[in-house]
């Protein structure tokens, strides 16, 4: 399975390590570029862009601060993200935002 952790901060990276240690095959991206090294070193591999993984992924596990975060991911994602893919949110967003988010997403694109 290919899985991009999208936001590599202080769970995302620990989560994508373990992925990687059971033979996932994981694409790390943040904004901080020191944090995909991090994630790097612990097995994943290196997503400078959203748009270079879309396509490829069959999961993505958005670990991210704010609900406008979510959003703009969400929406990148939907542009090239191969049919069938998830988008799992982990964050601690708020439940009525993640829902208003969602709702923007056109359901030809859900399976």
């Amino acid at each position: 399975m290919k899985v991009g952790m999208i936001g590599v901060g202080e769970m995302g990276v620990l989560m994508a390590g373990h992925m990687a240690a059971k033979g996932m095959e994981v694409f790390a991206n943040d904004i901080v570029k020191s944090r995909i090294d991090d994630a790097v070193a612990r097995g994943a591999k290196a997503a400078l862009q959203i748009s270079d993984i879309a396509p490829i992924c069959d999961l993505f596990i958005v670990m991210v601060r704010t609900d406008d975060q979510v959003r703009m991911i969400a929406d990148q994602l939907l542009l090239s993200a191969k049919p069938g893919s998830i988008i799992a949110v982990s964050g601690t967003q708020d439940r009525k935002s993640t829902r208003l988010n969602s709702s923007h997403i056109p359901l030809s694109r859900m399976p």
